[in-house]
């Protein structure tokens, strides 16, 4: 009887799928921590007017805590998602024509844990 091959190919490229989905996961939480730290630094309140306001080109300074409560990841299709849904999270990552610079808070955070994301991923950093 000659040898009998047996295709497993569909099994194969599932935990593939399965492998890359958890480690997409794993960076859209590594960055999720990371953006949050980066705007955990208090800010001028109501209660603490005293405390300074964020300079252009620093992570925008909490307020409210809103922001940082709204940051959060999601993997869809093979492509990790960080970010936040409030309108004003943009304005701040990238400026306005009325601000004196912009706040970029997510950008940094993504060139900092760039080495972390290589090792998730399996490469050299």
């Amino acid at each position: 009887m000659p040898p009998q091959v047996k295709w497993h190919g569909k099994a194969v490229a599932d935990l593939i799928k399965k492998d890359v989905h958890h480690k997409l996961d794993a960076i859209g939480a590594l960055l999720e921590r990371d953006v949050k730290q980066k705007i955990g630094t208090p800010g001028p309140t109501k209660t603490n007017p005293a405390q300074p306001p964020s300079a252009p080109g620093e992570p925008p300074h909490k307020r409210t805590g809103a922001l940082r409560r709204s940051i959060g990841h999601e993997v869809i299709n093979d492509i990790v998602r960080v970010g936040t849904n409030k309108d004003y999270g943009y304005f701040l990552e990238v400026g306005t024509r009325k601000m004196t610079g912009p706040r970029p808070y997510l950008r940094p955070a993504l060139d900092e844990a760039s080495a972390k994301i290589s090792t998730i991923l399996g490469r050299p950093a």
